[in-house]
């Protein structure tokens, strides 16, 4: 369990977290717009480098998170035992139970389901990694439009099989991994997997904010459309001298509705998605300090992971994907997503739902 030290540790740095973000907000709520006018540079290649490749700590998690669980995955009896320490009107079989043949029947079908429910899982969570990542290769390669890509046969099926290579090296890596270590990665894979299943509140608000991309005003005002006559903000032509030309009127502040107008693409741009899946990275703080050895670590890593974060944002930006008013909130949002989680892990171990129980070799 953690210590008050670490408690107040890492209170400090939400703390820190949360003012630098929120300062930032804040100042988003007056100059919104002037920050997009003066870093707007769509054809950047850092810009373009992590629109590409930067959600890379949310797309891993599923696949990393599902191979941890299908190893530290529990008998019927055994996840009984664990609900009944938050629900104690739930209690395990009797050892006389267990030992009847029903009941090794019940017990055996149940971790096939797991073992099946797990691996495929696992599977499904690393192809969503490989889909991007093989669909934006062949496009910075080739310079094809992405949604050409991700439909050809050949994304397809490079994507299946580096999916296998990752779950396969993925099951190899867990079966070799010495069971204390798997116990303490246990933990840190569900709260992982508790922000993945927060995280498309993000699109929900999205969908309800409907914000005009700073980039759909840019190539919609000079004549980038799409076949279908609707703002394209994307294509290689969209340059930065274009602002001179360009009318904002569909321009909303971050705490207003905005409108489509039927003529903009993506009228989507609040919260930053790609910010919110660059916090997942802030998962590495907790990894560090599940294990002694890499306690020294933690802090630094956390600093780094903000970072990172902060590299995203600005990198949203520059592409015109996001004024910073969308990445701060990104950032906000997901941060105390995580920290709620954090909280909820603090509230399980202090019912002993955590450590489960001493895997066995």
């Amino acid at each position: 369990m953690k210590t008050k030290s670490t408690l107040r540790t890492e209170i400090l740095l939400y703390l820190f977290y949360f003012a630098l973000f929120g300062g930032l907000l804040v100042y988003a709520t007056f100059y919104d717009l002037q920050v997009s006018e003066r870093l707007f540079n769509p054809q950047n290649n850092f810009g373009i480098f992590f629109e590409y490749f930067a959600e890379i700590p949310r797309y891993v998690l599923r696949g990393c998170a599902f191979t941890v669980l299908l190893f530290t995955r529990h008998s019927l009896n055994e996840c009984l035992e664990i609900i009944g320490r938050i629900f104690p009107f739930i209690r395990p079989f009797s050892r006389e139970k267990t030992e009847t043949k029903l009941f090794r029947i019940c017990d055996k079908v149940f971790n096939w389901i797991e073992i099946a429910g797990f691996g495929v899982l696992a599977f499904f969570g690393w192809k969503m990694e490989t889909d991007s990542l093989v669909k934006y290769i062949i496009v910075w390669a080739t310079g094809q439009p992405a949604s050409d890509v991700s439909r050809s046969p050949l994304c397809i099926a490079c994507s299946i099989v580096l999916a296998l290579f990752l779950t396969g090296l993925g099951f190899f890596i867990a079966s070799r991994t010495k069971r204390e270590t798997l116990n303490k990665l246990e933990p840190l894979a569900l709260l992982g997997l508790f922000l993945y299943l927060l995280y498309p509140l993000l699109n929900e608000i999205k969908a309800y904010i409907s914000r005009v991309r700073f980039r759909e005003m840019v190539g919609y005002s000079n004549g980038f459309l799409t076949a279908d006559g609707l703002s394209n903000g994307t294509p290689p032509g969209v340059v930065r001298d274009m602002i001179q030309t360009t009318d904002f009127s569909a321009f909303t502040r971050w705490y207003e509705r905005g409108d489509a107008m039927g003529i903009y693409s993506h009228a989507d741009s609040f919260p930053s998605g790609h910010t919110g899946s660059a916090v997942f990275i802030l998962l590495s703080y907790y990894l560090c300090r599940a294990f002694d050895n890499l306690k020294k670590f933690a802090v630094p890593c956390f600093f780094a992971s903000t970072l990172y974060i902060g590299l995203m944002a600005a990198a949203r930006i520059i592409r015109g994907a996001h004024y910073l008013s969308d990445v701060t909130m990104a950032a906000l949002l997901c941060g105390a997503f995580l920290l709620i989680g954090s909280l909820l892990m603090r509230f399980l171990y202090h019912r002993h739902v955590f450590p489960t129980r001493e895997l066995r070799g």
